[in-house]
């Protein structure tokens, strides 16, 4: 894991981007090296982009539900 200020990204940014990839949380976890769900979840913070794509991802998958139902 890169330490903040060695040129490389910091953990909560690898954190991050592993789950934003679709990393499976238990891998992430592992990675991150929080051994509880706890730990992990006081620095997986989300924000506003985090949200508005949750809300994308809903509507298209809701989207293609009401496709399917109407076919």
């Amino acid at each position: 894991m890169a330490e903040q200020g060695s040129g490389g990204a910091s953990a909560p940014t690898i954190r991050r981007s592993l789950i934003r990839a679709g990393v499976p949380r238990g891998v992430a976890m592992q990675i991150a090296g929080h051994k509880t769900e706890a730990i992990f979840e006081r620095y997986n913070i989300t924000d506003a982009a985090d949200v508005r794509d949750v809300l994308v991802k809903a509507g298209t998958y809701s989207q293609a539900m009401q496709r399917k139902a109407e076919a």
